[in-house]
């Protein structure tokens, strides 16, 4: 007995793969990490070492999108380096919610805009849907 169901579209894949991403920032921010932190910095509190790693993670998520992302072949290569990309580019939210503290709204407000940014940047838009015989991705 033959399987004849048709293939999914890569680029209906990708779409999914990255909301679903997406979709988790705003997870852990409002439901793990309790909503929007309002308030000042403590001004006794430096920023930690956990915030300048969300900001170097959003970084390497940008310079895998906008360098590397271009360069490669498309198939398989641009749903690894979506998974990649957005999942680095995520976790300055990760850090907000669990690293930094409390004490410090702004600096957790500044991490989760930071990850929204960076997942958000990898929008497939280089997807295209797919051709006959084709990989789903512009050549």
């Amino acid at each position: 007995m033959q399987n004849h169901s048709a293939p999914v579209p890569v680029a209906l894949v990708l779409w999914i793969i990255w909301f679903a991403i997406l979709t988790s920032v705003f997870m852990i921010q409002f439901v793990v990490g309790g909503g929007l932190p309002t308030g000042e910095n403590d001004p006794a509190v430096e920023a930690p070492l956990f915030f300048w790693a969300g900001v170097a993670a959003v970084l390497l998520a940008s310079v895998l999108r906008w360098v590397v992302l271009p360069r490669i072949p498309p198939h398989p290569g641009h749903l690894m380096l979506l998974v990649v990309g957005a999942s680095l580019a995520e976790l300055p939210v990760i850090l907000g919610t669990f690293a930094i503290p409390d004490t410090l709204p702004q600096t957790q407000l500044t991490l989760f805009v930071l990850a929204v940014l960076g997942v958000a940047q990898f929008a497939p838009v280089y997807a295209k849907p797919l051709p006959p015989g084709g990989s789903g991705l512009r050549d």
